[in-house]
């Protein structure tokens, strides 16, 4: 699917990955609560860990690189 295509399914609450994290990691759009604030990002997360807990995957997760966006080589994994 395209770039576009993955930040949809994204928003649609689908997790994706590309051709460069396919066997790693899966992009995920994380929110987390503070006291203050909600903080939303999307980020890249081990496929061993548990969706389940939102504060390890929020401080694990590697960094996004809106530029991934720019290739067509997405696919839903969940």
């Amino acid at each position: 699917m395209t770039g576009l295509e993955a930040l949809q399914a994204l928003r649609d609450g689908k997790k994706v990955t590309n051709a460069n994290m396919k066997n790693d990691y899966k992009a995920v759009v994380l929110t987390f609560e503070t006291q203050d604030c909600l903080l939303t990002r999307i980020a890249w997360v081990n496929w061993d860990e548990s969706d389940e807990d939102l504060k390890y995957a929020w401080e694990f997760s590697i960094n996004f690189d809106g530029t991934d966006f720019l290739k067509d080589d997405w696919e839903i994994v969940e």
